[in-house]
């Protein structure tokens, strides 16, 4: 009789272990997890930094934004969380089509004068009904990574769907602001309307 407390005082020492174990196991792997998504949200911004950089190459500006090869593209970016600034550091000082790639960082939509292209992160959507009429009367290529962008009135969107980015482009938006966009790119890309 006198074994039966003490086995039941390892079982719940044995127990209390056991919880121990496994509520260190439950914060190691979430942690884990948590290491992994950050990770892939960095790389997937990397990967549409890198599709933004190309983009550059398949697109005119209108006569006059860009002719002078000693002046630098303007890149702005609107994310208040400062993610995909950092996604862009790999092509910061690089040359496109003769120009020098500069970036800079908006805080305002009122702010986005000097800029030849912005691109606004998925985060920031309620700024689009204010950005977007200024962006467009400005001659500035809009680029986001937000679903409806293009039918929001944004020139090009990198949608990602199924785990892959695909390009739309609402082609009148981005000729009434006097851009040709090259055939190349046209090809790719889902054409989209406002609407």
């Amino acid at each position: 009789m006198s074994s039966c407390p003490f086995s039941y005082l390892w079982l719940i020492r044995k127990q209390g272990i056991c919880f121990r174990l496994i509520s260190l196991l439950l914060i190691f792997t979430s942690s884990f997890f948590f290491i992994v998504s950050a990770q892939e949200v960095a790389n997937e911004d990397k990967i549409k930094a890198s599709y933004v950089f190309n983009f550059i190459r398949f697109i005119e500006w209108p006569s006059g934004e860009t002719d002078d090869p000693s002046q630098p593209i303007v890149v702005c970016v609107i994310n208040r969380k400062n993610q995909f600034i950092k996604a862009f550091s790999p092509v910061v000082g690089k040359k496109v089509k003769g120009h020098l790639l500069t970036f800079k960082e908006i805080t305002s939509p009122h702010n986005v004068e000097g800029c030849h292209l912005l691109y606004i992160d998925k985060a920031e959507k309620n700024l689009f009904s204010r950005l977007l009429p200024e962006i467009n009367k400005h001659n500035i290529l809009s680029i986001s990574d937000s679903e409806y962008f293009c039918s929001l009135g944004g020139m090009i969107g990198m949608v990602t769907k199924k785990g892959k980015i695909k390009v739309e482009i609402n082609l009148d938006v981005a000729k009434a602001a006097g851009f040709k966009i090259n055939s190349n790119l046209l090809e790719v890309a889902k054409i989209v309307s406002t609407q």
